[in-house]
């Protein structure tokens, strides 16, 4: 069954953002409070529709301007997973020194959040960003680490959204063969007829070949691989 939590969104790509940056202080205080459910953070990275790619270097759209010991963002999100229950959002952002990943309160005066209804009935949200106050104890990833943090997040975050996608597909499967076994047609099981079993057997192929290549990619990411290695794992996951 699928379970409606933001495990992808809030587990993976959240908690790996503020895992891999270089704010201990923040790790100290928030992790234990994510891990006991008690704190939802979302990710917001992207900034144009369609795009899988991080922005490059002088290209973001969201800004981070020095001010008073800490940073004022401007700017704008979108497609933020799991945005309409998130506490808090770890944004990117070009500063002076390069991208930085900061955290961004709901409730910080300034953000606005809207919420939209995907076609398969979740959501996303988008942010808007008109002078948002970070404190100098909120930089989760200094531009030091932020973009290889980012780039690994977000491979790791693909190859969790291929597991969920193998799980969906093998479950769409089994009930689909569970009612050509009991329903009838022109007085027989149409489980019988001869070209429902040819594209159930298709079916059953094509999840096979994604069931090897996730294992596969599992085996990849378990030898801890190099940035190149793990983002071509990721695309073959990409591909299913």
């Amino acid at each position: 069954s699928l379970a409606p939590e933001p495990l992808t969104a809030t587990a993976v790509l959240a908690a790996g953002a503020l895992l891999g940056g270089d704010n201990t202080a923040l790790k100290d205080r928030w992790l234990p409070r994510l891990a006991a459910g008690e704190w939802l953070p979302a990710l917001a990275w992207q900034e144009s529709a369609g795009s899988q790619a991080i922005q490059p270097l002088g290209t973001h759209i969201t800004r981070a301007t020095p001010r008073d010991g800490g940073w004022v963002l401007d700017g704008g999100k979108c497609v933020v997973a799991a945005g309409d229950s998130a506490n808090a959002f770890i944004v990117s952002a070009q500063g002076s020194g390069g991208l930085g990943l900061y955290l961004v309160q709901r409730d910080a005066p300034g953000l606005t959040v809207t919420t939209r209804t995907r076609v398969d009935g979740g959501t996303w949200s988008e942010l808007a960003l008109k002078g948002v106050a970070v404190g100098s104890g909120d930089l989760v990833a200094s531009p030091a680490v932020a973009s290889s943090t980012l780039e690994r997040v977000l491979d790791e975050g693909r190859f969790a959204l291929s597991a969920e996608l193998l799980g969906l597909m093998a479950r769409a499967l089994e009930l689909s063969v569970d009612y050509i076994q009991m329903r009838e047609q022109f007085g027989k099981k149409i489980g019988s007829f001869q070209a429902l079993q040819h594209r159930a057997v298709d079916l059953y192929i094509q999840q096979e070949i994604a069931d090897a290549v996730l294992r596969d990619v599992v085996r990849q990411l378990d030898a801890a691989p190099d940035d190149v290695a793990r983002a071509l794992a990721a695309s073959r996951n990409a591909r299913f």
